[in-house]
């Protein structure tokens, strides 16, 4: 028998087990070192809003309002923070979320006021400016909407059935 008898044969496969052992390895390396780099790449931020509700000159009490982050692409909504206005209409939320890129805030209002028997409610978004983004899982600064009348009939408002 020849030394060449004696190795084995890998009839049928493409790479000896040495070399595939050689591929994980190297495969398992690349990931230790690069996903670290995506996760810390991942950016935590958070934003905050506040302000008082009216219909007409009543409060707007148990109104529900919601902080969202709303990507574009492949990326799905955050739903930031969810609550149903006070006695005396006001609000006051928060939240963060870990995004690649600058998130998008909106803040959106589920209302009844002046919608007579129309099915669903209204629904209002505003976009909450970039400045009040901040790095980090707690907002420095709150966007004050003020006092919103929700009689007003509001630029893009749209009707959610659900």
């Amino acid at each position: 028998m020849t030394q060449r008898d004696r190795q084995p044969r890998y009839v049928g496969l493409r790479y000896k087990p040495l070399d595939l052992m050689k591929s994980c390895a190297l495969l398992i390396a690349f990931f230790a070192v690069f996903a670290p780099t995506v996760v810390f790449a991942m950016r935590q931020q958070a934003v905050a809003v506040k302000g008082i509700l009216l219909c007409g000159d009543k409060p707007a009490e148990g109104v529900q309002v919601k902080l969202w982050d709303e990507d574009d692409g492949p990326d799905p909504d955050d739903e930031l923070d969810a609550m149903f206005t006070n006695a005396d209409g006001s609000f006051d939320m928060k939240g963060s979320t870990r995004e690649l890129t600058t998130i998008d805030p909106i803040f959106k209002v589920y209302h009844d006021c002046n919608d007579g028997v129309l099915p669903g409610q209204r629904k209002i978004k505003l976009r909450i400016p970039t400045q009040y983004i901040a790095a980090g899982g707690v907002a420095k600064k709150v966007f004050d909407v003020g006092i919103l009348n929700l009689e007003t009939v509001f630029p893009g408002e749209e009707r959610d059935l659900l």
